[in-house]
């Protein structure tokens, strides 16, 4: 019976479904609704979603492979860097050079593997692509990341300030703009320690120099009384001249100052300014008044050489200042010398290396040279002298001389660099004329004629002249020669800070043509020219003198002496030096 019910229902159900079979089907678009936002699940903690796994990325841990140690250098020819710059700044940088600093390295599969480079294409400051959080961004091959930009195609070699006064790295040679081979921005221009360029240097420091002495004739003796104090006679010693005068240390200063007309140091003015201190001797002169006669100091004279009496004494004299039982004198020899000079040149860059550079200088100098000698005698008669009791006088004579060097100059200077330590040197040679003048002057100066048998001789109205500054030779004589004038420096320079400098340094200076007061004293003398000067009578054919007689009553004198003589003489200085150098 089942069996039965069940087929009858199968055939009805095959004879309701045929008519749907055999008709045609159409496609018909859905029409939708509002869309309506499908709730959110919340996942279960510790479930997560059949998402697809995303590639990994290991990274190694990161090493950093450094190059062999820079050399640390001052401020100089070093290397620019350029650090954390806007990314869409355009940077004008140099021509690259090879390196051999510290380079970026990763591990790969364990092993290290440097970051490639390519010293031939410098990489201007690229921004890097925005990465999303939380992912590493490694740089384009070759490249150096700071700050996330890419400045470089390795760590550039060069300074770095790394505290006050400290520069680290360097050695290198910046290549860009200048001819110079310096690398210059044309907005906010940086040098190679990332400091302005230097435009102006200024220098300051003491002189301790040695210079020329000059050379006196004999000035002043001692004797017996019976020699006279005369040259040549027994027992005569010349106590002042035939030495050296002047030729102790000189202190002074000089003040150097170079300003650099462009950023690249190609074309400048070069001045300088140096003096020293007035340089002077003084000496003093007397007999001892206390020694008998014949004591080898008991009379003081000034000596001097004549023709009046023909061969007498072999043509030497002299004039006492102090005697025993006569008079009672001294004398004064006084000099005093001065020197100072200056110079203002072009200077023109001439050639440069990574850390040299020779530069060329052309211009003008000048120098100034002073010399003064004076002798000063006080004469005093001794009451118990029956020639000059009572009688006082001063006598001087005095010799100046004026050296001014103009000239044009040629030069060169320059310098080499190692770490902080430089050595500049600087010569120069200058060709001029000297323009050289002599003053001379000589006077008395009577206080008291006296009461002796000369007192006579010392009245009547004053008369120009001393004893070798007389009326033949007194006034001023100028005339011009040419000269020439070399000079050398070398200091040794050390780097403080990127901008100042100590230094030590050796100069030597000469002058081919100058005047010196001491040699233009003619020690030769018409005794008639000299005022108030009692002329000695000798007995004929001997040297015994047998009294004095009035000024001017000598026998003549063939000739005009003393003259100016313009007795010229080369002239050096040279010393050391310490000093402190400013750039900016």
């Amino acid at each position: 019976m089942r069996k039965l019910w069940f087929g009858s229902l199968g055939l009805w159900f095959a004879t309701a479904v045929s008519p749907l079979a055999a008709e045609e089907l159409q496609w018909k678009a859905a029409t939708l609704g509002k869309p309506v936002p499908a709730p959110i699940r919340a996942v279960p903690e510790g479930n997560s979603p059949n998402l697809t796994p995303q590639p990994r990325v290991s990274l190694g841990a990161p090493r950093v492979q450094l190059g062999a140690p820079s050399q640390v250098i001052p401020v100089g020819s070093h290397s620019t860097i350029f650090r954390a710059q806007d990314p869409g700044a355009s940077l004008p940088l140099g021509q690259p050079r090879r390196t051999t600093g510290p380079q970026v390295s990763e591990m790969r599969n364990g092993e290290l593997v440097p970051m490639p480079t390519n010293p031939g294409t410098p990489r201007v400051a690229t921004p890097m692509p925005n990465a999303l959080p939380g992912t590493v961004t490694a740089p384009p091959s070759g490249g150096t990341l700071v700050n996330s930009t890419v400045i470089s195609e390795s760590v550039v070699e060069g300074p770095m300030l790394s505290g006050p006064g400290e520069i680290i790295g360097g050695g290198g040679c910046a290549t860009g703009e200048c001819p110079t081979g310096d690398t210059v921005l044309e907005s906010g221009m940086l040098d190679e320690v990332g400091l302005p360029p230097q435009r102006f240097m200024m220098s300051a420091e003491y002189l301790s120099w040695w210079t020329k002495g000059t050379t006196a004739p004999a000035l002043a003796t001692n004797s017996p009384v019976n020699s006279f104090g005369i040259i040549g006679q027994p027992g005569t010693t010349v106590v002042a001249g035939g030495q050296d005068l002047l030729d102790n240390r000189r202190d002074g200063m000089r003040f150097r100052g170079v300003w650099w007309c462009d950023p690249c140091q190609l074309w400048g003015i070069d001045a300088s300014i140096f003096f020293t201190n007035d340089l002077s001797d003084s000496y003093n002169y007397s007999n001892n008044p206390f020694a008998s006669p014949q004591a080898p100091n008991a009379l003081l004279a000034r000596p001097f050489s004549t023709q009046n009496f023909g061969n007498l004494f072999g043509g030497q004299f002299a004039e006492a200042v102090a005697s025993i039982g006569e008079l009672a004198g001294n004398m004064t020899i006084a000099s005093e010398s001065s020197l100072w000079g200056a110079e203002l040149n072009g200077r023109r860059r001439l050639w440069r290396g990574c850390d040299w550079n020779v530069d060329g200088l052309i211009g003008y100098r000048y120098v100034s040279l002073r010399d003064t000698i004076s002798i000063t005698e006080r004469i005093y008669g001794l009451p118990q002298s029956q020639t000059f009791s009572g009688t006082i006088v001063t006598v001087n004579d005095s010799f100046r001389t004026t050296n001014h060097f103009h000239g044009g100059q040629l030069g060169l200077t320059g310098s080499i660099q190692r770490g902080r330590w430089e050595l500049d040197w600087r010569t120069s040679v200058a060709l001029g004329t000297v323009s050289q003048n002599i003053e001379i002057e000589g006077s008395q100066n009577v206080l008291s004629a006296g009461t002796g048998t000369a007192a006579p001789f010392f009245t009547g109205p004053a008369q120009p002249g001393g004893l070798l500054a007389l009326n033949s030779n007194i006034g001023s004589y100028d005339r011009n020669r040419f000269a020439w004038m070399p000079e050398l420096g070398v200091n040794l320079n050390y780097a403080l800070t990127p901008r100042l400098k100590a230094f030590v340094g050796y100069n030597f200076m000469y002058l081919s043509s100058v005047v010196r007061a001491a040699d233009q004293i003619d020690t030769t003398v018409d005794i008639n020219r000299v005022p108030r000067f009692p002329v000695p009578v000798f007995q004929p054919g001997t040297q015994v003198p047998l009294g004095l007689g009035a000024p001017g009553t000598a026998p003549p004198f063939p000739g005009v002496r003393p003259t100016p003589t313009f007795r010229d003489t080369d002239f050096w200085a040279q010393g050391i030096s310490f000093g402190l150098k400013f750039d900016w």
